[in-house]
């Protein structure tokens, strides 16, 4: 099937600007790679400097394309009469997004009810919320002294009156808020492997004290998994960006969950004390 002339354009177009950003986003981040090669390499590189402004804007423009080049792939899909329609970088479409016509989506409210005393206090953002639900209960609960939501869906802020945002996962993510704690469940297994790096980085990068976290494993049946974790690689790719295991949390989120995948995958890991946040990074 023949692309029309425009959208053609804009994809071709869409995917040199994301090759720009990407090459511009590498060169810049020299100035957070640590204080050793901030201060030896780089001493024009300081906490105020433009540099980091120009990262994070150069991100948001990046993760504007991604949301509408993911959108232009869908209604392609679409056309094309493709069956589980799913952008490339794993984000689901219109139809799979939206609650009226879709029933992909299954909230576990006893997960979340506990997860709401788990983080109370806590500033917290979820990396893959798809409807709102958790946000929405946990904020109505009102034990979280905040909770903001993103997703990787292109139509999620059309489907959730802009409740969720719009968050790619699979290209480096900055300019953000640095939250308490960042929860992603049953995200990971939906992004192609060659992303998961890019992913786990932008999760830890993001998250003070810990991370929620919860990946579909090996065999493990549902809508569009390509990439599915045994636990043991789960953990070492949260060691490998500076978190621990917390074993006894982890039993606790298990042990009140309802849905078996929650039951089986979900892992509490914990920032390790000698891996220093700098929020500058973010």
């Amino acid at each position: 099937m023949m692309l029309p002339k425009n959208r053609a354009q804009f994809l071709v177009a869409a995917a040199v600007l994301l090759i720009v950003a990407a090459l511009y986003l590498v060169t810049f981040n020299r100035c957070f790679l640590g204080k050793e090669v901030h201060s030896l390499r780089y001493p024009e590189c300081t906490e105020t400097s433009p540099v980091r402004e120009q990262r994070n804007s150069l991100s948001r423009i990046q993760n504007e394309l991604k949301r509408q080049l993911g959108q232009l792939e869908c209604n392609m899909a679409k056309l094309q009469k493709i069956e589980n329609e799913v952008a490339s970088s794993g984000g689901w479409c219109q139809d799979e997004s939206d609650p009226k016509k879709t029933k992909v989506h299954h909230f576990d409210q006893r997960l979340a009810n506990i997860l709401g005393h788990f983080l109370s206090g806590q500033c917290v953002a979820s990396f893959g919320d798809g409807l709102g639900n958790y946000k929405e209960y946990l904020l109505t609960q009102g034990l979280v002294a905040s909770y903001d939501a993103y997703d990787g869906a292109p139509f999620c802020e059309n489907v959730t009156s802009g409740a969720v945002k719009f968050m790619d996962l699979t290209i480096p993510q900055y300019g953000l808020p640095v939250y308490d704690w960042v929860i992603c469940l049953e995200v990971a297994e939906h992004v192609p492997a060659r992303y998961e790096r890019v992913l786990v980085d932008n999760i830890a990068r993001h998250a003070r004290k810990g991370i929620v976290l919860s990946w579909g494993h090996p065999g493990q049946e549902g809508f569009h998994h390509v990439n599915n974790k045994s636990p043991e690689d789960v953990k070492r790719l949260l060691d490998e960006v500076g978190f621990t295991l917390n074993d006894s949390s982890s039993s606790l989120l298990r042990q009140n969950s309802t849905h078996y995948w929650f039951r089986e995958n979900t892992f509490v890991f914990e920032r390790k004390p000698e891996v220093i946040l700098r929020e500058e990074d973010a």
